[in-house]
């Protein structure tokens, strides 16, 4: 399974590129927002590859970096969301902005995105909004919260609660509450100011 590509650009277009590898010139799909940033023919580039073996066909679709790779794999795994709607939605977001979105269940965020109706952008919250904040500390980013300040603490804070069964949307609020008041405190601090206030049912 082809996973990565490192060549030169021979070609692009707004939704494919074909990058010359060896002699070989690979065809890949990829989201519009890629080809204008990714340079000019005759550019060395690198792209993460998604492998889609079909019947009739082998197709490549290619991602600027790892965590759009992985964001786009994991919509995959959503009932009814195919390659075309994946890409179509790291065409209209970044992987950080699905992310947050996912973990805030914004369903008409989600919506915008072509093909993505009001039913799709549910299945999508309740399949995959529990597992961004593990997406999320894979590729070693911090992502930045619904407030919008990034904390490094923030990620394993909210993975932690997961993993003791409170759910996002009771999360975030608490997250960033305890953030805001208490952001040069240590992990544990900040996870035991979290976890009181979740047990006592206050948000702020």
């Amino acid at each position: 399974m082809i996973r990565f590509l490192e060549g030169q650009l021979r070609f692009k277009d707004e939704d494919q590129l074909i990058i010359s590898c060896g002699g070989v010139g690979y065809r890949c799909a990829v989201p519009t927002s890629l080809p204008p940033q990714i340079g000019v023919p005759g550019d060395a580039v690198e792209v993460w590859v998604h492998t889609q073996v079909r019947d009739d066909a082998i197709r490549l679709i290619g991602f600027a970096d790892r965590q759009d790779l992985e964001i786009f794999e994991t919509l995959l795994s959503v009932n009814g969301l195919g390659p075309r709607i994946a890409l179509n939605m790291l065409s209209a977001f970044t992987a950080v902005e699905i992310s947050q979105a996912l973990r805030r269940e914004d369903i008409k965020y989600l919506s915008q995105a072509s093909g993505v109706g009001k039913r799709l952008a549910q299945r999508m919250v309740m399949e995959l909004g529990e597992k961004v904040p593990a997406i999320a500390g894979e590729t070693g980013r911090v992502v930045e919260g619904k407030g919008g300040s990034a904390h490094p603490h923030r990620t394993d804070l909210e993975s932690g609660l997961v993993n003791l069964g409170f759910k996002m949307k009771e999360i975030l609020p608490v997250v960033e509450s305890v953030l805001e008041e208490n952001s040069e405190s240590s992990f544990t601090a900040l996870f035991t100011r979290a976890l009181e206030r979740l047990r006592s049912g206050a948000r702020r």
